[in-house]
């Protein structure tokens, strides 16, 4: 018996039709990797619209995210007697993605679903070194291809409200020709969780 209840309410997902969603995002994210030696978690926010067809939907995303460095100011050994400074600004982050999902359903109110984000960070930061030997500033502005594994519940509340509770492993890497940027083959990486309101119409 929960196994054809499971089967109905799949096939219940799957023969819905075609709809359309907006969603406000609000998320934690966590740099991992060499990041997270720089840089704390930070919130981040975002708007997505979706459109669903049978079991699958598909995304469109802008967020924003603001990662805000550990310390005023790291040190570095030079030598044996002296220290250098390095200093961070703050690592602002514009992205756009392409998302895609499979839902399968638990019940008529819950849904599990699984999928990818395709797309572009505008990233923006600067960095001071300063020792006996050097005093060097970047001023860095760069676009960063974007790849990101997802997973999570979406929750029916209403005939037009939804809930999506989601995470997410991002991988950003600078793009461009390695002879003009040094940072190219560069992978950086954060882990995001967060919610979504999505008003479905």
């Amino acid at each position: 018996m929960l196994l054809t209840s499971f089967k109905a309410s799949a096939q219940n997902w799957a023969d819905d039709d075609k709809t359309y969603g907006i969603g406000l995002r609000a998320e934690y994210d966590m740099p991992i990797g060499n990041l997270k030696f720089t840089y704390k978690a930070a919130p981040a926010a975002g708007i997505s619209f979706y459109i669903n067809e049978g079991t699958a939907t598909a995304e469109v995303g802008l967020g924003y995210r603001e990662y805000k460095p550990k310390l005023d100011t790291f040190y570095y050994l030079v030598n044996d007697n002296d220290y250098g400074t390095a200093t961070y600004s703050k690592f602002k982050t514009i992205m756009f993605y392409l998302g895609g999902a499979y839902n399968l359903s638990l019940s008529d109110a819950m849904r599990i679903y699984g999928g990818f984000n395709l797309g572009f960070y505008f990233t923006k930061f600067s960095s001071n070194t300063s020792d006996a030997f050097v005093n060097y500033t970047e001023d860095i502005t760069e676009r960063q291809g974007y790849i990101a594994p997802k997973l999570g519940f979406n929750f029916t509340l209403s005939d037009h409200l939804r809930l999506n509770v989601q995470g997410a492993y991002n991988l950003f890497a600078p793009l461009g020709k390695a002879e003009y940027n040094s940072r190219v083959g560069t992978f950086y990486y954060s882990v995001t969780t967060g919610a979504a309101i999505i008003y479905n119409f």
